[in-house]
């Protein structure tokens, strides 16, 4: 691997997402979690390419459309930002995660509404984004979370889009726990 600037702890996660592609390139896990490193290193275009992967190998990936989403609505680069692919992609994954019962903790419906949320926002429908992350709040079972809900909320009423280098998703995602 030759990216410069990569601390050796992500160089051997990348690797060895890689090398799980390289192993089973009809891993969609390996494809999004490669996806999610980029994205928090912010090669933005080498993470939509590992995301859109992902979906194109599992279409009902949620965790994987969640991840692009959260790219697509919060990214600081105006170059792969996109409020119509984001709402298409978020609106998809919270649709599958609620019906393959994949919203069983506190944490995953926050993560699935702020990206509906976020692109609701970067669409330009501030209002909807408004309604959105107050679904959020029910879920929040720290101060912290609910200070974090609260500032977007008023951020969206205010008119401002979110932006975010590193997007709303923070873990990548295993079969075990599933997306």
């Amino acid at each position: 691997m030759e990216e410069r600037g990569i601390d050796p702890k992500t160089r051997r996660r990348v690797e060895r997402f890689a090398a799980q592609i390289a192993r089973d390139p009809g891993d969609a896990y390996a494809y999004v979690n490669m996806g999610l490193w980029w994205h928090w290193l912010e090669h933005y275009a080498k993470a939509i390419d590992h995301h859109d992967i992902a979906i194109q190998l599992d279409p009902r990936f949620a965790y994987a459309r969640c991840a692009r989403a959260s790219l697509l609505a919060t990214c600081p680069d105006p170059r792969f930002r996109s409020g119509v692919s984001a709402v298409r992609d978020a609106t998809a994954a919270l649709g599958i995660a609620s019906e393959t019962n994949r919203l069983a903790t506190n944490w995953k419906r926050r993560m699935y509404l702020g990206a509906l949320a976020a692109a609701l926002a970067e669409r330009g429908d501030f209002d909807a984004a408004v309604r959105t992350q107050r679904e959020t709040l029910p879920f929040c079972i720290t101060r912290t979370n609910e200070n974090v809900a609260n500032v977007r909320i008023a951020q969206f009423q205010g008119g401002q889009a979110l932006r975010a280098a590193t997007g709303l998703i923070r873990s990548g995602v295993s079969r075990a726990r599933g997306g």
